[in-house]
Protein backbone atom coordinates (compact mmCIF):
# COMPACT_ATOMS: atom_id res chain seq x y z
CA UNK A 1 0.00 0.00 0.00
CA UNK A 2 1.37 3.56 -1.20
CA UNK A 3 0.98 4.97 2.67
CA UNK A 4 2.64 2.10 4.19
CA UNK A 5 5.67 2.31 1.80
CA UNK A 6 5.81 6.40 2.62
CA UNK A 7 5.82 5.17 6.57
CA UNK A 8 8.78 3.03 5.76
CA UNK A 9 10.84 4.93 3.85
CA UNK A 10 9.96 8.06 6.63
CA UNK A 11 12.12 5.46 8.86
CA UNK A 12 14.55 4.42 6.99
CA UNK A 13 15.54 8.14 6.53
CA UNK A 14 17.64 9.91 9.62
CA UNK A 15 16.35 13.27 10.34
CA UNK A 16 18.37 16.05 8.68
CA UNK A 17 20.36 18.68 9.97
CA UNK A 18 19.08 21.85 8.38
CA UNK A 19 22.10 24.50 7.41
CA UNK A 20 22.57 27.52 7.82
CA UNK A 21 21.68 29.24 4.38
CA UNK A 22 22.17 33.06 2.81
CA UNK A 23 19.54 34.55 1.12
CA UNK A 24 19.33 32.88 -2.59
CA UNK A 25 19.00 29.55 -0.34
CA UNK A 26 15.96 30.74 1.13
CA UNK A 27 13.89 30.30 -1.95
CA UNK A 28 14.28 27.05 -2.45
CA UNK A 29 14.62 26.16 1.30
CA UNK A 30 11.06 26.20 1.66
CA UNK A 31 10.07 24.11 -1.68
CA UNK A 32 8.06 21.61 -1.28
CA UNK A 33 5.85 23.48 0.93
CA UNK A 34 4.15 19.79 1.76
CA UNK A 35 6.09 18.61 4.03
CA UNK A 36 3.12 17.06 5.50
CA UNK A 37 3.56 13.42 3.33
CA UNK A 38 3.84 11.00 6.89
CA UNK A 39 0.83 13.44 8.50
CA UNK A 40 -1.29 12.20 5.55
CA UNK A 41 0.01 8.90 5.36
CA UNK A 42 -0.66 8.27 8.77
CA UNK A 43 -4.13 10.21 8.94
CA UNK A 44 -4.51 8.02 5.57
CA UNK A 45 -3.71 4.57 7.30
CA UNK A 46 -6.69 5.86 9.88
CA UNK A 47 -3.67 6.60 12.37
CA UNK A 48 -5.08 9.56 13.84
CA UNK A 49 -2.98 9.67 17.04
CA UNK A 50 0.03 9.56 14.96
CA UNK A 51 -1.28 12.03 12.06
CA UNK A 52 -2.17 14.29 15.02
CA UNK A 53 1.67 13.96 16.27
CA UNK A 54 3.03 14.74 13.55
CA UNK A 55 0.67 17.90 12.59
CA UNK A 56 1.85 18.96 15.97
CA UNK A 57 5.10 18.85 14.98
CA UNK A 58 5.10 20.66 11.73
CA UNK A 59 3.05 23.76 13.15
CA UNK A 60 5.39 23.88 16.30
CA UNK A 61 8.21 26.58 15.79
CA UNK A 62 11.60 25.51 18.12
CA UNK A 63 13.53 28.26 18.56
CA UNK A 64 16.57 26.21 19.62
CA UNK A 65 16.22 24.76 16.55
CA UNK A 66 17.98 25.38 13.17
CA UNK A 67 14.66 24.75 11.30
CA UNK A 68 13.16 28.24 10.13
CA UNK A 69 10.72 26.62 6.82
CA UNK A 70 7.37 28.27 6.73
CA UNK A 71 4.21 26.71 8.38
CA UNK A 72 2.02 25.97 5.75
CA UNK A 73 -1.28 27.49 7.08
CA UNK A 74 -3.49 24.01 5.05
CA UNK A 75 -1.35 22.05 8.25
CA UNK A 76 -3.83 24.06 10.91
CA UNK A 77 -6.61 22.92 8.39
CA UNK A 78 -5.75 19.61 8.53
CA UNK A 79 -5.01 19.23 11.92
CA UNK A 80 -8.58 20.81 12.74
CA UNK A 81 -10.14 17.98 10.35
CA UNK A 82 -8.14 15.57 12.92
CA UNK A 83 -8.98 16.50 16.04
CA UNK A 84 -12.54 17.23 14.77
CA UNK A 85 -13.20 13.84 13.93
CA UNK A 86 -11.43 12.83 17.46
CA UNK A 87 -14.11 14.75 19.03
CA UNK A 88 -11.39 17.39 20.33
CA UNK A 89 -13.99 20.06 19.87
CA UNK A 90 -12.22 22.82 21.21
CA UNK A 91 -8.27 22.02 19.57
CA UNK A 92 -10.28 22.27 16.61
CA UNK A 93 -12.07 25.23 16.65
CA UNK A 94 -8.44 26.86 17.69
CA UNK A 95 -6.86 25.38 14.44
CA UNK A 96 -9.86 26.48 12.32
CA UNK A 97 -9.51 29.59 13.62
CA UNK A 98 -6.00 29.96 13.28
CA UNK A 99 -6.16 28.74 10.01
CA UNK A 100 -8.22 31.22 8.43
CA UNK A 101 -6.54 33.92 10.09
CA UNK A 102 -3.63 32.99 8.41
CA UNK A 103 -5.45 32.38 4.84
CA UNK A 104 -8.16 35.46 5.35
CA UNK A 105 -7.29 36.81 1.97
CA UNK A 106 -7.00 33.57 0.57
CA UNK A 107 -8.31 33.31 -3.13
CA UNK A 108 -11.78 32.31 -3.35
CA UNK A 109 -10.08 29.13 -5.82
CA UNK A 110 -9.48 27.67 -2.27
CA UNK A 111 -12.00 25.33 -1.32
CA UNK A 112 -10.37 25.03 2.48
CA UNK A 113 -11.06 28.38 3.70
CA UNK A 114 -15.29 27.90 3.25
CA UNK A 115 -14.95 23.99 4.35
CA UNK A 116 -13.54 25.61 7.32
CA UNK A 117 -15.96 28.28 8.35
CA UNK A 118 -18.68 25.23 7.43
CA UNK A 119 -17.34 23.38 9.67
CA UNK A 120 -16.07 25.83 12.22
CA UNK A 121 -20.07 26.69 12.14
CA UNK A 122 -20.84 23.13 13.23
CA UNK A 123 -18.20 23.41 16.21
CA UNK A 124 -19.01 26.57 17.26
CA UNK A 125 -23.15 26.60 16.60
CA UNK A 126 -22.15 30.56 15.34
CA UNK A 127 -21.90 32.05 11.57
CA UNK A 128 -17.95 32.45 11.30
CA UNK A 129 -17.60 34.59 8.36
CA UNK A 130 -13.53 34.82 9.02
CA UNK A 131 -11.85 34.14 12.09
CA UNK A 132 -15.22 35.86 13.85
CA UNK A 133 -17.86 33.91 15.21
CA UNK A 134 -21.67 36.15 14.94
CA UNK A 135 -23.56 35.28 17.31
CA UNK A 136 -26.36 37.55 19.40
CA UNK A 137 -23.71 39.33 22.04
CA UNK A 138 -20.36 40.92 22.35
CA UNK A 139 -17.99 38.75 24.04
CA UNK A 140 -14.08 37.67 24.15
CA UNK A 141 -13.62 34.38 26.14
CA UNK A 142 -10.15 32.37 26.64
CA UNK A 143 -9.54 28.86 26.40
CA UNK A 144 -6.69 26.99 27.30
CA UNK A 145 -5.78 26.99 23.59
CA UNK A 146 -6.39 30.16 22.81
CA UNK A 147 -8.24 33.25 22.44
CA UNK A 148 -12.47 32.94 21.58
CA UNK A 149 -13.29 36.04 19.65
CA UNK A 150 -16.36 36.79 19.20
CA UNK A 151 -18.26 39.50 17.38
CA UNK A 152 -21.48 40.85 18.22
CA UNK A 153 -24.42 41.05 15.17
CA UNK A 154 -26.91 44.02 14.44
CA UNK A 155 -30.34 42.70 12.97
CA UNK A 156 -29.03 44.93 9.74
CA UNK A 157 -25.97 42.81 9.26
CA UNK A 158 -26.08 41.25 5.62
CA UNK A 159 -23.58 38.29 5.17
Amino acid sequence: MEYDSVISYNHMIKSLEIPEFTYPQVLIYNVPLNRDYLARAYAGLGKSEEAISEYEKLITFDPDGTDRRLINPRYHYSLGMLYEKKGMKDKAIFQYQKFLELWKDADPVFSEPADARKRLNGLTGRECLTVFCISGRSSTSSTKYGPARVLQSSSSFKA
